[in-house]
């Protein structure tokens, strides 16, 4: 059995800060006989929805940058 996850992600814009906020993690899990099954642990379908996400968490949005709550205050 082979598990393959796969995240894609809202990160703040500070310079060096690595502090994100995934806004779709999918787990693939391929059994030997080539079934693939999907499980979706989070979920946006639009940049919109991953930047409300992300507000959600504590993020702020400025103007076109997205910063975490340690560094929204530029």
């Amino acid at each position: 059995m082979f598990v393959r996850r796969e995240a894609i992600a809202v990160r703040c814009d500070h310079e060096g800060c690595d502090r994100m906020v995934a806004h779709r993690v999918v787990d693939t899990v391929h059994d030997p006989d080539g079934t693939a099954i999907e499980r979706v642990l989070a979920l946006s379908y639009t940049e919109r929805d991953a930047l409300r996400a992300a507000e959600r968490d504590g993020f702020k949005i400025i103007a076109s940058h997205v910063f975490c709550e340690k560094h929204d205050r530029v």
